[in-house]
């Protein structure tokens, strides 16, 4: 097992969603570094780069918060719901990182976060992605091979969801049908030409509650939610993701991603969190593009299948025959590329990621700052070169948490002179004093 952790995207799936934003987080023994851009996208053209997504809870806490993702809750800026919780709790000492994470999940269900709209939009958005996903992969050369291939891929997708924890555990199924099947039945509709028979109508609508009260079945609307710092029982950096993607009714649709406890694991003491845009920090860290890594691997399938359709074509058997010499190539086309997936995996921690994370578990914080502000800079370069609309940018804000100085900042932007405003400055610490 590796000595240090650096979170890398996923060869055979990159991420789904495109949030438009970079941030990093990197912790060691020393403390933990955060950074991100100030890019705010607006629709698909216009982007404001005077953002926050970064937030203390000072001064009684040294932990922090930061955003990714999505820029609202309900319509609500996320950093007015951050300085809300902020205010409300201000004079709460958190014992640890989880505790503060837990809190702020009890604070987005209240009652002033309620909007009936917003929670609608939020389950249409989900059913609309995955009846687009279903009907990119579907076969519809014909009735029958239509209604055969979406019953095999519903059954394999509920499965998967099935797989996962609640993240709405109080809704049940015939709450939801009541609610969304007139809905449902619209949207698959102007979705699909083709006939729905009702065991396949019942089947989508399971699987569609099924992805709404689970874990980890995002809309594309997400929210990140980074927590980290140290609470006062800790002596080690900690961090918790939090995934928020709406809410039905009193509750909120949130999970966690990814957690770190400095405590809890100390053969690791250096790990390396990007999010949201990720991919300019994947090819520093792993020496390849998370895009090139995955096209890699579809090539080396593609192949496999090239060849077995050979093996097959000159296979002298029977039909029956045949059928299960496909089988058997196919399995073993599956052992191939998971051999070569962990094997070149195995090569790129040793070769690249490793080497690199012994140098940053001894980095000092203000060093540890200064690579987490190169790695959004990085991406920054990179949209801003590569892309129509340059959806990381702006000023990058940089912040500091350590035990023994708490929350610092290194760079933070202003959207106004702060040598004008020095009555701003003596407000604030006068409210936190």
């Amino acid at each position: 097992m590796d000595d240090q952790v650096y979170t890398p995207c996923p060869s055979r799936q990159i991420l789904h969603y495109a949030s438009m934003t970079a941030e990093v987080a990197i912790l060691n023994r020393q403390g933990i570094a955060l950074a991100a851009d100030s890019a705010l996208t607006i629709g698909q053209e216009r982007v404001w780069k005077t953002s926050n997504k970064i937030f203390s809870l000072g001064p009684r806490n040294d932990i922090a918060i930061m955003v990714y993702g999505g820029a609202d809750f309900c319509g609500i800026p996320w950093e007015t719901i951050v300085k809300d919780f902020k205010r409300s709790t201000g004079g709460d000492v958190y014992g640890t990182v989880r505790d503060c994470s837990d809190k702020f999940r009890e604070f987005l269900n209240e009652q002033k976060w309620r909007d009936p709209l917003q929670s609608k939009l939020c389950a249409f958005s989900i059913f609309i992605k995955e009846l687009q996903d279903l009907k990119a992969v579907v076969d519809t050369s014909s009735a029958a091979t239509f209604r055969n291939s979406a019953k095999q891929t519903l059954d394999e997708w509920c499965e998967i969801a099935q797989s996962r924890e609640k993240c709405l555990p109080e809704l049940t199924r015939e709450v939801f049908l009541s609610e969304f099947r007139d809905q449902i039945d619209y949207l698959r509709g102007e979705a699909f030409a083709e006939h729905f028979p009702k065991y396949l109508k019942d089947r989508l609508d399971e699987y569609l509650f099924e992805y709404f009260t689970r874990e980890r079945c995002e809309s594309n609307y997400e929210t990140g939610i980074v927590i980290c710092g140290y609470g006062s029982d800790e002596i080690f950096p900690a961090l918790d993701e939090i995934i928020v993607d709406g809410r039905h009714k009193d509750s909120t649709r949130a999970w966690r991603r990814h957690t770190a406890r400095m405590k809890e694991d100390p053969n690791r003491p250096a790990q390396i969190f990007p999010f949201a845009q990720r991919d300019m920090a994947s090819l520093f860290m792993e020496g390849i593009s998370p895009a090139y890594l995955g096209y890699f691997i579809t090539i080396i399938e593609v192949v496999l299948e090239l060849k077995t359709k050979e093996i097959v074509d000159n296979f002298s058997g029977t039909a029956d025959e045949k059928t299960v010499e496909r089988t058997i190539q196919r399995r073993r086309d599956d052992e191939i590329v998971k051999r070569v997936d962990e094997d070149f995996g195995k090569f790129r921690s040793e070769r690249f990621v490793q080497p690199l994370m012994r140098n940053v578990n001894s980095l000092p914080r203000d060093e540890m700052a200064a690579m987490a502000e190169a790695l959004v800079e990085l991406t920054s370069l990179r949209r801003k070169i590569d892309s129509v609309v340059q959806s990381v940018g702006g000023p990058v804000d940089v912040a500091v948490i350590s035990k023994a100085d708490g929350f610092v900042w290194m760079k933070r932007k202003h959207y106004f002179d702060p040598e004008r405003n020095y009555e701003f400055f003596d407000r604030k610490s006068k409210l936190e004093s």
